[in-house]
């Protein structure tokens, strides 16, 4: 199993979007989330 996973910027906002899997030859598209923003300390 592989997965790929992507963090772009929209304006200021984190998107992680885990695009999908490779199962057995077929594509399954699995989560696609807005995470709270962190900061830093």
């Amino acid at each position: 199993m592989k997965t790929f996973a992507r963090i772009w910027h929209y304006s200021q906002t984190p998107l992680n979007i885990l695009l999908h899997t490779l199962l057995g030859g077929t594509l399954i598209p699995l989560v696609w989330s807005i995470l709270p923003h962190q900061r830093s300390s």
